[in-house]
């Protein structure tokens, strides 16, 4: 609703590519042991749209919602694997294997979860769809 006008200043903001997709976080008290598992808890995702150039931080429409947050993410370095059709549970699974194990045999080590970019419309027809499984990293020294 932000990028259709749903904003204090009631602007509309062109759709972009691409919109990113990782499993929500939550707030829980810190126990010991830490561990860590992929996956999303229940239903709860975060979704992320990357703003046009033309826009800033201080020249973006505050949103209506006060669930929508803008942020800045700075600049990281990513491993990527593209793939076509609908990025179905499966097929991101599928992916997300294929680029952690490419990750691992090229000296690279992940940073943070793995995240999901769409690359069109949702009306597009499914074998037309551009997808990328997307994953953090840092050269291992």
């Amino acid at each position: 609703n932000y990028i259709f006008g749903g904003n204090q200043a009631k602007n509309k903001i062109e759709m972009t590519a691409p919109v990113t997709q990782a499993a929500a976080s939550q707030k829980i008290d810190m126990t010991a042991p830490v561990t860590q598992a992929p996956g999303a808890t229940g239903n709860q995702w975060t979704i992320a749209f990357v703003m046009p150039d033309e826009w800033t931080m201080e020249t973006l429409p505050t949103p209506n919602d006060p669930s929508v947050v803008l942020r800045e993410v700075p600049g990281r370095l990513v491993a990527t694997v593209r793939f076509n059709g609908r990025a179905r549970p499966d097929a991101q699974a599928a992916k997300t294997e294929d680029l952690e194990a490419w990750i691992a045999a090229n000296g690279y080590e992940a940073t943070g979860p793995a995240e999901v970019a769409f690359y069109n419309a949702p009306y597009v027809p499914g074998p037309l769809r551009r997808n990328e499984i997307m994953i953090p990293v840092r050269a291992v020294d």
